[in-house]
């Protein structure tokens, strides 16, 4: 179960930046996808940005690529073959 909000009503005004990998908290949230490149072109067409270009994790079949939505959130995306 992933809850996702976005509150409509008492919204704060705030300047959209992108999260840090670094931050104190939750820094992000990792989902795993059936086609990696895909995915991001489409995060990128919804108003989000792609950080990286999908890597592969040595003697892996897995690859990740880090993004972020278009309120700044960042998401790693992995697609595990």
């Amino acid at each position: 179960l992933l809850e996702l909000l976005q509150y409509q009503s008492h919204q704060v005004e705030k300047e959209i930046s992108n999260q840090p990998s670094n931050q104190i908290g939750c820094s992000h949230i990792a989902l795993t996808v059936k086609n990696i490149n895909q995915t991001l072109k489409y995060i990128r067409q919804s108003g989000g940005s792609t950080g990286n270009v999908p890597a592969s994790l040595p003697g892996s079949t897995v690859q990740v690529a880090y993004c972020h939505d278009f309120e700044g959130n960042l998401v790693e995306i992995v697609e595990d073959n």
